[in-house]
C-alpha cells in the first residue's frame, strides 16, 4: 500500500473559498476525497473536495444510490435546505400543493438545462 502524503488541510479549505462547496457554511469542515482511497483515488488536490459535516453525510447517503457525479450533485441546493423550503409558508398565495409543484419543476429544469448543457 502506497504511503499516503499528509493532506494541507488549511490550505486545501483556503483554496476552495473557505468554507463547504456545497452550502458555504464555515464550521465542521471536512475534506472529502471525490474518489476514494479504497477505490483508487489519490490525496490529490484535484481529488479533494472540502464539505461540511451535514453536506458530506448527504452526498455519502447518497452516492451509492444516485447515477449522478460528485460534481453534478454539487450544483444543486443541500437537502437540509430544500426540505426547509418546502416547509415554509406559501408565497403569493399559492397552496401548498402549488408550492411544492412549482419548487419542483424549478429544480427539474435546472437539471434539465444542464444535462443539456453538459452534453
Amino acid at each position: 500500500m502506497p504511503v499516503r502524503k499528509h493532506l494541507p488541510r488549511r490550505k486545501i479549505i483556503a483554496q476552495r473559498g473557505g468554507g463547504c462547496q456545497k452550502c458555504g457554511r464555515q464550521d465542521n469542515i471536512n475534506i472529502h476525497h471525490i474518489v476514494a482511497v479504497s477505490d483508487g483515488g489519490n490525496d490529490e488536490v484535484d481529488n479533494l473536495a472540502v464539505l461540511c459535516g451535514g453536506c458530506h453525510k448527504e452526498w455519502h447517503s447518497l452516492e451509492m444510490r444516485t447515477r449522478h457525479t460528485f460534481d453534478f450533485w454539487l450544483k444543486f441546493p443541500p437537502l437540509n435546505y430544500i426540505l426547509y423550503t418546502l416547509s415554509q409558508p406559501c408565497p403569493e398565495g399559492l397552496t401548498g400543493e402549488e408550492y411544492r409543484q412549482a419548487f419542483f419543476q424549478f429544480h427539474v429544469g435546472i437539471r434539465d438545462f444542464r444535462r443539456a448543457s453538459e452534453g
